[in-house]
């Protein structure tokens, strides 16, 4: 457990000298998030609920004369806006990840990161990007109709296909990328996965080594935020305490940034160097390979 703990900070430490000569590359899930809140807040506060779960709307279907056709008529229109939630998030967050690990990309290539160009490439792979995030909402509403109609078994089997799901789409947006033929999803995934096949030790444990870090290094700050605010809420009144919990929060947010930012560096290397046997100069064979063996 240590010795991999210690392999994912290497290559945190390693995918942030990347980042130190490419700062801009910070900027990107910073606007993501902007972005994706700002239109969750826009069509689903607004739009959503006063179009669809209006009181009119509600009125209309109880005047029906079978309660039936209008619990089925509500059912239908909550799997209606379940995909289309569905559809707007995994487009959005395929949108920026594209542009994103473009750039990303680029500075592996030892080329100066460019937001402008990152967000034109995204808008060129618009209808590849489109036809992801349908296959993204079908799989995503397919599996919460499943997991609400099972019981904690079912339930947690589902959540273990959602897990794999995960882990075998993570090269998804450098296929994209890198492949002019990017049209179709399902082809788009048979590559991600089969990346994930050639090279599945490197991919996983990074993947959950890091991940696991963004614990190890939050837990602590968490901790530590809490107990200071409620020693100076004591001593020295509620104001201290709630600038010291903001504080905290604004390093809980910076830190989980930078692992994400980190975590997607070194997935567009181990891509690049799966794919192309491109090796950074931040990263080494044996961090890339040992102990486990890419297949090539």
């Amino acid at each position: 457990m240590f010795a991999r703990i210690s392999r994912s900070w290497r290559i945190f430490k390693n995918s942030l000298s990347v980042l130190s000569i490419h700062k801009k590359l910070m900027v990107f899930p910073l606007l993501s998030a902007i972005f994706i809140i700002a239109i969750v807040m826009l069509i689903f506060g607004g739009f959503f609920a006063t179009a669809i779960f209006s009181p009119e709307t509600g009125a209309q279907l109880s005047k029906m004369n079978e309660p039936e056709t209008a619990q089925q008529t509500m059912q239908v229109l909550e799997i209606v806006v379940l995909f289309v939630a569905y559809f707007i998030s995994v487009f959005c967050a395929t949108f920026f990840n594209v542009a994103f690990y473009s750039e990303i990309i680029h500075g592996l290539n030892s080329q100066p990161v460019s937001l402008t160009r990152g967000f034109k490439f995204a808008f060129s792979k618009s209808s590849s990007i489109a036809m992801w995030a349908l296959l993204g909402a079908t799989v995503g509403v397919a599996l919460k109709m499943l997991e609400e109609r099972f019981g904690w078994l079912g339930q947690l089997v589902i959540r273990l296909i959602g897990l794999a799901w995960n882990v075998v789409t993570i090269f998804a947006a450098p296929v994209i990328i890198c492949n002019e033929d990017s049209f179709n999803p399902i082809t788009n995934l048979k590559k991600s996965a089969k990346v994930i096949k050639d090279t599945w030790g490197e991919s996983l444990i990074g993947f959950l080594g890091i991940s696991t870090l963004n614990g190890l290094l939050i837990i602590p700050i968490v901790l530590l935020t809490v107990v200071l605010a409620i020693a100076l809420g004591i001593v020295a009144g509620p104001v201290l305490a709630v600038i010291v919990g903001c504080l905290g929060f604004i390093a809980v947010v910076l830190i989980s940034m930078l692992l994400s930012v980190a975590q997607k560096i070194y997935i567009a290397s181990l891509y690049l160097y799966a794919t192309e046997g491109f090796l950074n100069e931040a990263y080494d064979e044996e961090l890339m390979q040992n102990p486990w063996k890419v297949k090539r």
